[in-house]
Protein backbone atom coordinates (compact mmCIF):
# COMPACT_ATOMS: atom_id res chain seq x y z
CA UNK A 1 0.00 0.00 0.00
CA UNK A 2 2.85 2.37 0.85
CA UNK A 3 4.47 1.75 -2.54
CA UNK A 4 1.14 2.28 -4.36
CA UNK A 5 0.46 5.53 -2.54
CA UNK A 6 3.94 6.83 -3.38
CA UNK A 7 3.45 5.88 -7.03
CA UNK A 8 0.05 7.62 -7.11
CA UNK A 9 1.53 10.81 -5.68
CA UNK A 10 4.36 10.68 -8.24
CA UNK A 11 1.89 10.26 -11.13
CA UNK A 12 -0.23 13.15 -9.90
CA UNK A 13 2.87 15.33 -9.54
CA UNK A 14 4.07 14.58 -13.07
CA UNK A 15 0.58 15.13 -14.48
CA UNK A 16 0.53 18.66 -13.08
CA UNK A 17 3.93 19.75 -14.37
CA UNK A 18 3.68 22.55 -16.99
CA UNK A 19 4.25 21.69 -20.63
CA UNK A 20 7.51 22.73 -22.24
CA UNK A 21 7.44 26.25 -23.61
CA UNK A 22 8.29 25.57 -27.23
CA UNK A 23 8.14 28.54 -29.56
CA UNK A 24 4.76 27.45 -30.93
CA UNK A 25 3.33 26.22 -27.65
CA UNK A 26 0.75 28.19 -25.68
CA UNK A 27 1.63 29.68 -22.33
CA UNK A 28 0.15 27.52 -19.57
CA UNK A 29 -0.49 29.19 -16.26
CA UNK A 30 -1.74 27.14 -13.32
CA UNK A 31 -3.08 29.67 -10.87
CA UNK A 32 -4.60 28.98 -7.51
CA UNK A 33 -6.09 30.26 -4.30
CA UNK A 34 -5.66 28.89 -0.76
CA UNK A 35 -8.02 26.01 -0.18
CA UNK A 36 -8.44 25.16 -3.88
CA UNK A 37 -6.70 22.06 -5.18
CA UNK A 38 -7.50 22.91 -8.80
CA UNK A 39 -7.78 26.38 -10.26
CA UNK A 40 -11.16 25.77 -11.92
CA UNK A 41 -13.53 22.84 -11.52
CA UNK A 42 -16.16 23.69 -14.15
CA UNK A 43 -15.72 27.15 -15.69
CA UNK A 44 -18.96 27.93 -17.51
CA UNK A 45 -19.09 31.61 -18.41
CA UNK A 46 -17.03 34.77 -18.74
CA UNK A 47 -17.64 38.49 -18.34
CA UNK A 48 -15.40 41.50 -18.86
CA UNK A 49 -15.34 44.53 -16.57
CA UNK A 50 -14.65 48.11 -17.74
CA UNK A 51 -11.09 47.88 -16.40
CA UNK A 52 -10.56 44.91 -18.80
CA UNK A 53 -10.30 42.39 -15.98
CA UNK A 54 -11.87 39.01 -16.68
CA UNK A 55 -14.54 37.36 -14.54
CA UNK A 56 -14.73 33.56 -14.68
CA UNK A 57 -17.82 31.82 -13.33
CA UNK A 58 -17.09 28.37 -11.90
CA UNK A 59 -20.34 26.45 -11.55
CA UNK A 60 -18.98 23.57 -9.45
CA UNK A 61 -17.13 25.86 -7.04
CA UNK A 62 -20.06 28.28 -6.67
CA UNK A 63 -17.55 31.05 -7.22
CA UNK A 64 -16.77 33.91 -9.59
CA UNK A 65 -13.04 34.50 -9.99
CA UNK A 66 -11.44 37.72 -11.15
CA UNK A 67 -8.37 37.47 -13.37
CA UNK A 68 -6.05 40.43 -13.89
CA UNK A 69 -2.93 39.44 -15.81
CA UNK A 70 -1.81 36.35 -13.95
CA UNK A 71 -3.35 37.32 -10.61
CA UNK A 72 -6.47 35.39 -9.62
CA UNK A 73 -8.75 36.60 -6.82
CA UNK A 74 -12.22 35.74 -5.63
CA UNK A 75 -14.91 38.15 -6.88
CA UNK A 76 -18.04 36.58 -5.35
CA UNK A 77 -19.35 33.27 -4.07
CA UNK A 78 -22.78 31.68 -3.70
CA UNK A 79 -24.55 29.63 -1.06
CA UNK A 80 -24.36 25.91 -1.77
CA UNK A 81 -27.33 23.65 -0.99
CA UNK A 82 -27.20 19.87 -1.10
CA UNK A 83 -27.82 18.10 -3.38
CA UNK A 84 -27.19 20.98 -5.74
CA UNK A 85 -28.32 19.11 -8.86
CA UNK A 86 -31.88 19.01 -7.51
CA UNK A 87 -31.91 22.51 -6.05
CA UNK A 88 -30.40 24.14 -9.15
CA UNK A 89 -28.75 26.84 -7.06
CA UNK A 90 -25.42 26.73 -8.90
CA UNK A 91 -24.44 29.90 -10.79
CA UNK A 92 -24.96 29.06 -14.46
CA UNK A 93 -24.58 32.09 -16.73
CA UNK A 94 -23.25 35.62 -16.46
CA UNK A 95 -22.92 38.94 -18.28
CA UNK A 96 -22.09 42.55 -17.46
CA UNK A 97 -23.69 45.83 -18.50
CA UNK A 98 -21.85 48.85 -19.86
CA UNK A 99 -21.26 50.35 -16.42
CA UNK A 100 -19.71 47.13 -15.12
CA UNK A 101 -22.54 45.70 -13.03
CA UNK A 102 -22.52 41.90 -13.23
CA UNK A 103 -25.66 39.76 -13.61
CA UNK A 104 -25.69 36.05 -12.78
CA UNK A 105 -28.53 33.51 -13.03
CA UNK A 106 -28.69 30.20 -11.18
CA UNK A 107 -29.18 26.91 -13.02
CA UNK A 108 -32.85 26.59 -12.05
CA UNK A 109 -33.38 30.07 -13.54
CA UNK A 110 -35.28 31.23 -10.49
CA UNK A 111 -32.92 33.98 -9.27
CA UNK A 112 -30.78 36.69 -10.86
CA UNK A 113 -28.00 38.24 -8.79
CA UNK A 114 -26.76 41.76 -9.55
CA UNK A 115 -23.26 42.65 -8.37
CA UNK A 116 -21.37 45.93 -8.46
CA UNK A 117 -18.03 46.02 -10.34
CA UNK A 118 -16.19 45.43 -7.05
CA UNK A 119 -18.18 42.27 -6.22
CA UNK A 120 -20.75 43.64 -3.76
CA UNK A 121 -24.22 42.11 -4.12
CA UNK A 122 -26.65 44.89 -5.06
CA UNK A 123 -29.81 42.78 -5.06
CA UNK A 124 -31.38 39.41 -5.87
CA UNK A 125 -34.24 39.30 -8.38
CA UNK A 126 -36.80 36.49 -8.53
CA UNK A 127 -37.54 35.23 -12.05
CA UNK A 128 -41.27 34.61 -12.44
CA UNK A 129 -42.38 31.29 -13.95
CA UNK A 130 -45.24 32.77 -16.00
CA UNK A 131 -47.39 29.65 -15.70
CA UNK A 132 -44.59 27.28 -16.65
CA UNK A 133 -44.64 24.51 -14.06
CA UNK A 134 -41.08 23.30 -14.66
CA UNK A 135 -38.35 25.37 -16.26
CA UNK A 136 -35.88 22.53 -15.86
CA UNK A 137 -32.15 22.50 -15.25
CA UNK A 138 -30.28 24.96 -17.45
CA UNK A 139 -27.82 22.74 -19.32
CA UNK A 140 -26.43 25.43 -21.57
CA UNK A 141 -28.62 28.47 -21.46
CA UNK A 142 -27.41 31.96 -22.11
CA UNK A 143 -27.67 35.32 -20.39
CA UNK A 144 -27.23 38.72 -22.02
CA UNK A 145 -27.75 42.28 -20.80
CA UNK A 146 -28.89 45.16 -23.01
CA UNK A 147 -28.12 48.89 -22.76
CA UNK A 148 -30.98 49.40 -20.26
CA UNK A 149 -29.77 46.57 -17.99
CA UNK A 150 -32.62 44.29 -19.04
CA UNK A 151 -31.56 40.65 -18.71
CA UNK A 152 -32.41 38.09 -21.39
CA UNK A 153 -32.41 34.37 -20.63
CA UNK A 154 -32.84 31.28 -22.77
CA UNK A 155 -35.46 28.93 -21.35
CA UNK A 156 -34.29 25.91 -23.32
CA UNK A 157 -36.85 23.46 -21.89
CA UNK A 158 -39.81 25.58 -23.02
CA UNK A 159 -38.13 26.98 -26.18
CA UNK A 160 -38.50 30.57 -25.00
CA UNK A 161 -36.49 33.74 -24.62
CA UNK A 162 -37.28 35.54 -21.35
CA UNK A 163 -36.80 39.22 -20.59
CA UNK A 164 -36.34 40.46 -17.02
CA UNK A 165 -36.65 44.14 -16.22
CA UNK A 166 -34.12 44.38 -13.42
CA UNK A 167 -35.42 47.77 -12.27
CA UNK A 168 -39.10 46.80 -11.98
CA UNK A 169 -38.16 43.15 -11.27
CA UNK A 170 -40.72 41.83 -13.76
CA UNK A 171 -40.46 38.85 -16.13
CA UNK A 172 -42.02 38.47 -19.58
CA UNK A 173 -41.81 36.07 -22.50
CA UNK A 174 -39.82 38.05 -25.01
CA UNK A 175 -39.85 35.57 -27.90
CA UNK A 176 -41.07 32.09 -28.77
CA UNK A 177 -44.12 29.94 -28.06
CA UNK A 178 -44.05 27.98 -24.83
CA UNK A 179 -43.33 24.30 -25.42
CA UNK A 180 -43.41 24.59 -29.22
CA UNK A 181 -40.20 23.88 -31.11
CA UNK A 182 -39.50 25.09 -34.61
CA UNK A 183 -37.63 27.55 -36.82
CA UNK A 184 -40.40 29.98 -37.73
CA UNK A 185 -39.46 33.64 -38.13
CA UNK A 186 -41.67 36.70 -37.90
CA UNK A 187 -42.66 38.82 -34.93
CA UNK A 188 -40.91 37.63 -31.78
CA UNK A 189 -44.02 36.18 -30.06
CA UNK A 190 -44.98 34.22 -33.19
CA UNK A 191 -41.48 32.89 -33.82
CA UNK A 192 -40.34 29.43 -32.68
CA UNK A 193 -36.99 28.08 -31.53
CA UNK A 194 -35.64 24.54 -31.37
CA UNK A 195 -33.22 24.69 -28.45
CA UNK A 196 -32.09 28.26 -27.69
CA UNK A 197 -28.76 28.46 -25.88
CA UNK A 198 -26.05 31.10 -26.24
CA UNK A 199 -27.01 34.79 -26.31
CA UNK A 200 -25.26 38.00 -27.35
CA UNK A 201 -26.39 41.61 -27.73
CA UNK A 202 -24.76 44.16 -30.04
CA UNK A 203 -24.43 47.92 -29.58
CA UNK A 204 -27.85 48.47 -31.21
CA UNK A 205 -29.53 46.02 -28.78
CA UNK A 206 -30.11 43.39 -31.45
CA UNK A 207 -30.28 40.00 -29.76
CA UNK A 208 -28.54 36.96 -31.27
CA UNK A 209 -29.43 33.41 -30.23
CA UNK A 210 -27.58 30.17 -30.82
CA UNK A 211 -30.45 27.85 -31.81
CA UNK A 212 -28.64 24.67 -30.88
CA UNK A 213 -30.75 21.94 -32.52
CA UNK A 214 -31.38 24.02 -35.65
CA UNK A 215 -27.68 24.66 -36.22
CA UNK A 216 -28.50 28.29 -36.91
CA UNK A 217 -28.03 31.73 -35.40
CA UNK A 218 -31.29 33.61 -34.92
CA UNK A 219 -31.57 37.38 -34.65
CA UNK A 220 -34.23 39.43 -32.89
CA UNK A 221 -34.00 43.00 -34.14
CA UNK A 222 -34.87 46.03 -32.05
CA UNK A 223 -38.16 46.11 -34.02
CA UNK A 224 -39.09 42.69 -32.62
CA UNK A 225 -38.68 40.80 -35.89
CA UNK A 226 -36.96 37.40 -35.79
CA UNK A 227 -34.75 36.31 -38.68
CA UNK A 228 -32.33 33.46 -39.33
CA UNK A 229 -28.76 33.96 -40.48
CA UNK A 230 -27.88 31.93 -43.57
CA UNK A 231 -24.76 30.31 -42.20
CA UNK A 232 -25.13 26.86 -40.66
CA UNK A 233 -23.15 26.19 -37.47
CA UNK A 234 -22.69 22.82 -35.79
CA UNK A 235 -24.45 22.87 -32.38
CA UNK A 236 -23.95 26.58 -31.58
CA UNK A 237 -23.57 26.93 -27.82
CA UNK A 238 -21.91 30.27 -27.04
CA UNK A 239 -21.75 33.59 -28.91
CA UNK A 240 -19.98 36.90 -28.63
CA UNK A 241 -19.45 39.87 -30.94
CA UNK A 242 -16.02 41.08 -32.05
CA UNK A 243 -14.77 44.64 -32.50
CA UNK A 244 -16.04 44.68 -36.11
CA UNK A 245 -19.53 43.47 -35.26
CA UNK A 246 -18.96 39.89 -36.44
CA UNK A 247 -20.37 36.98 -34.46
CA UNK A 248 -17.90 34.52 -32.92
CA UNK A 249 -19.63 31.20 -32.24
CA UNK A 250 -18.38 28.19 -30.26
CA UNK A 251 -19.75 24.70 -30.97
CA UNK A 252 -20.21 22.03 -28.33
CA UNK A 253 -17.54 19.31 -28.12
CA UNK A 254 -19.73 16.81 -30.01
CA UNK A 255 -18.65 18.75 -33.11
CA UNK A 256 -15.01 18.67 -32.10
CA UNK A 257 -13.17 21.88 -31.28
CA UNK A 258 -14.83 24.45 -33.49
CA UNK A 259 -15.03 28.25 -33.49
CA UNK A 260 -16.82 29.99 -36.36
CA UNK A 261 -16.96 33.65 -37.41
CA UNK A 262 -20.13 34.96 -39.05
CA UNK A 263 -19.69 38.28 -40.81
CA UNK A 264 -22.12 41.18 -40.88
CA UNK A 265 -23.23 40.00 -44.30
CA UNK A 266 -24.05 36.52 -43.00
CA UNK A 267 -21.16 34.56 -44.53
CA UNK A 268 -19.18 32.26 -42.24
CA UNK A 269 -15.55 31.28 -41.93
CA UNK A 270 -13.80 28.77 -39.71
CA UNK A 271 -11.45 30.12 -37.07
CA UNK A 272 -10.78 26.80 -35.39
CA UNK A 273 -11.76 23.32 -36.55
CA UNK A 274 -10.08 20.47 -34.72
CA UNK A 275 -12.78 17.88 -35.41
CA UNK A 276 -10.24 16.20 -37.72
CA UNK A 277 -10.54 12.44 -38.12
CA UNK A 278 -13.43 10.69 -36.35
CA UNK A 279 -13.64 7.15 -35.09
CA UNK A 280 -16.54 5.21 -36.57
CA UNK A 281 -19.73 7.26 -36.70
CA UNK A 282 -19.11 9.19 -33.50
CA UNK A 283 -17.90 12.64 -34.58
CA UNK A 284 -16.67 13.66 -31.14
CA UNK A 285 -14.55 10.55 -30.69
CA UNK A 286 -11.47 12.36 -31.87
CA UNK A 287 -8.08 10.94 -32.65
CA UNK A 288 -5.92 12.50 -29.98
CA UNK A 289 -6.87 15.40 -27.76
CA UNK A 290 -9.20 18.11 -29.03
CA UNK A 291 -7.89 21.62 -28.52
CA UNK A 292 -11.10 22.75 -26.84
CA UNK A 293 -13.45 20.66 -24.70
CA UNK A 294 -16.43 23.00 -25.07
CA UNK A 295 -19.24 21.67 -22.90
CA UNK A 296 -22.96 22.50 -23.22
CA UNK A 297 -22.61 25.32 -20.72
CA UNK A 298 -19.77 27.47 -22.02
CA UNK A 299 -18.76 31.09 -22.28
CA UNK A 300 -16.83 33.13 -24.83
CA UNK A 301 -15.68 36.74 -24.67
CA UNK A 302 -13.90 38.69 -27.36
CA UNK A 303 -11.24 40.96 -25.92
CA UNK A 304 -11.05 43.91 -28.31
CA UNK A 305 -7.67 44.62 -29.79
CA UNK A 306 -5.52 47.21 -28.07
CA UNK A 307 -3.42 49.71 -30.09
CA UNK A 308 -4.53 48.25 -33.44
CA UNK A 309 -3.74 44.70 -32.37
CA UNK A 310 -6.11 41.87 -33.24
CA UNK A 311 -8.93 40.66 -31.04
CA UNK A 312 -8.42 37.75 -28.67
CA UNK A 313 -11.04 35.07 -28.08
CA UNK A 314 -11.31 33.79 -24.51
CA UNK A 315 -13.27 30.56 -24.08
CA UNK A 316 -14.09 28.43 -21.05
CA UNK A 317 -13.00 24.81 -21.47
CA UNK A 318 -15.25 22.98 -19.03
CA UNK A 319 -13.96 19.54 -19.93
CA UNK A 320 -10.43 20.50 -18.92
CA UNK A 321 -11.26 22.98 -16.16
CA UNK A 322 -9.39 25.79 -17.87
CA UNK A 323 -9.78 29.06 -19.73
CA UNK A 324 -8.17 29.30 -23.17
CA UNK A 325 -7.09 32.26 -25.28
CA UNK A 326 -7.08 32.07 -29.10
CA UNK A 327 -5.94 34.57 -31.68
CA UNK A 328 -8.08 35.47 -34.70
CA UNK A 329 -6.49 32.62 -36.69
CA UNK A 330 -7.52 30.03 -34.12
CA UNK A 331 -4.04 29.61 -32.65
CA UNK A 332 -4.06 28.64 -28.98
CA UNK A 333 -1.90 31.23 -27.23
CA UNK A 334 -2.61 30.92 -23.51
CA UNK A 335 -4.17 28.47 -21.05
CA UNK A 336 -5.19 29.51 -17.56
CA UNK A 337 -5.92 26.51 -15.36
CA UNK A 338 -4.55 23.01 -15.78
CA UNK A 339 -3.15 20.91 -18.60
CA UNK A 340 -5.57 19.00 -20.81
CA UNK A 341 -6.99 15.62 -19.84
CA UNK A 342 -10.11 15.54 -22.00
CA UNK A 343 -10.17 13.51 -25.21
CA UNK A 344 -10.36 9.98 -26.49
CA UNK A 345 -7.76 8.21 -28.55
CA UNK A 346 -7.77 5.62 -31.28
CA UNK A 347 -4.89 3.77 -29.64
CA UNK A 348 -5.60 3.96 -25.90
CA UNK A 349 -2.97 1.39 -24.89
CA UNK A 350 -0.22 3.42 -26.52
CA UNK A 351 -1.32 6.94 -25.67
CA UNK A 352 -4.10 6.86 -23.09
CA UNK A 353 -6.21 9.99 -23.23
CA UNK A 354 -9.44 10.06 -21.27
CA UNK A 355 -12.82 11.66 -21.90
CA UNK A 356 -13.91 12.64 -18.38
CA UNK A 357 -11.59 10.88 -15.91
CA UNK A 358 -12.90 10.48 -12.39
CA UNK A 359 -11.42 8.80 -9.33
CA UNK A 360 -8.24 6.73 -9.28
CA UNK A 361 -7.85 3.73 -6.96
CA UNK A 362 -4.46 2.02 -6.47
CA UNK A 363 -4.21 -1.79 -6.43
CA UNK A 364 -1.70 -3.89 -4.54
CA UNK A 365 0.15 -4.87 -7.73
CA UNK A 366 1.00 -1.25 -8.51
CA UNK A 367 -1.71 -0.74 -11.16
CA UNK A 368 -4.70 1.58 -10.90
CA UNK A 369 -8.40 1.54 -11.51
CA UNK A 370 -9.68 4.70 -13.15
CA UNK A 371 -13.36 5.61 -13.44
CA UNK A 372 -14.45 7.05 -16.79
CA UNK A 373 -17.58 9.16 -16.48
CA UNK A 374 -18.80 9.05 -20.08
CA UNK A 375 -18.20 5.35 -20.69
CA UNK A 376 -19.66 4.18 -17.34
CA UNK A 377 -16.83 1.78 -16.77
CA UNK A 378 -13.65 1.23 -14.80
CA UNK A 379 -10.43 0.99 -16.82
Amino acid sequence: WGFSLTLLLLILLVANLPLSHASNAPTIETLGLPGYSRTFADPTDIAVLPDKSLLILDRDKYTIFRLVGNELTQFADFKRNFPSYFTGDEPCAMDSNRSGDVFVVNCSQTTIYRFSPNGNLIKSISVQKLGVTDRGFDWGGGLAVDSNSNVFLTDEKNSLILKINTTMETTEVYAGKSGIQGQDNGFRLQATFNLPRGLAIDQQDNLFIGDYSSGRIRKIGSNGQVSTLDSEVCLPTAIDIDSQGNLIVVSEYFCGSRITKISLGGSSSTILDDSAESVGNVPWALVGKPILGADSNIGIKVLAGVEQKSDTYVVTDGKNGSVKYFDTNGKLIRIVGGTDVFGVNKYPKQTPVFNSPGAIYPLSDGTFLRSEEHTSELQ
